[in-house]
């Protein structure tokens, strides 16, 4: 029986190029992982000479789809998540204190063609570490990105992604699985003093909770990226 709360994670890594798998750098704990292959399928129609029930079914393509509700840490993790969703990102160097270095990102939206490509892993333990397995999606985008703020709680996100080749592989240490995850007092208390949510003026609110979508306008890969000649 398979235990996901064992060790189960959502991973990624960013490629090189379109059609170069990436290494799987960033392990991210998530609430939940719905990341999974989405199978095309046609029923044939009734036939002369058949029965009236359909012929049978052809199964004329795969994808990766779906995605995973985290609770977003902010040293690291997050900031490789926001640079696959948004494609730009600008960073200045800042030492408030004496030998500390803090660094600013600032993420941007640019044309969806300059959006990185990325390799995504969900790990499903098994009941033994002989049996685990993972799955991986090369060749993926992000499609949109939800922020949500409670007035007095952690900052939650849902992220959902749209990926070319799926494919299961069953030894999960090809997956560079590294169970040293980020920890959980870099994820973001909206409670803390100080915090707010700045308006482009520049002039901070403090609304009763906050909810941020953004989203970008991928591709179908079913009706206008299927090419003749490609399952993908």
């Amino acid at each position: 029986m398979t235990v996901t709360a064992s060790k189960g994670a959502f991973g990624w890594g960013c490629q090189a190029a379109k059609g170069t798998a990436a290494q799987i750098d960033y392990w991210h704990r998530a609430h939940n992982i719905d990341l999974g292959v989405v199978e095309s399928r046609e029923v044939l129609d009734p036939e002369v000479g058949g029965t009236i029930l359909p012929t049978g079914v052809i199964k004329t393509g795969v994808h990766a789809a779906g995605g995973v509700d985290i609770s977003p840490r902010l040293e690291d993790d997050i900031g490789w998540l926001f640079m696959s969703l948004m494609g730009s990102v600008t960073t200045t160097g800042d030492t408030p204190e004496q030998g500390t270095a803090i660094y600013t990102h600032e993420f941007s939206f640019t044309n969806l063609t300059t959006l990185p490509w990325l390799t995504l892993a969900k790990m499903m333990p098994g009941s033994s570490a002989a049996e685990d397995i993972g799955l991986r999606v090369t060749d993926a985008k992000t499609a949109a990105m939800r922020l949500m703020l409670p007035g007095r709680g952690r900052l939650r996100a849902r992220m959902d992604f749209l990926g070319i080749t799926p494919e299961f592989v069953p030894d999960a240490d090809t997956l560079h699985w590294d169970p040293a995850y980020e920890e959980e007092d870099s994820i973001p208390i909206t409670s803390k003093p100080g915090g707010g949510f700045h308006m482009p003026t520049g002039t901070p609110v403090y609304p009763l909770g906050c909810t941020v979508d953004m989203t970008n306008g991928l591709s179908n890969p079913v009706t206008q990226e299927a090419v003749i000649g490609s399952y993908y």
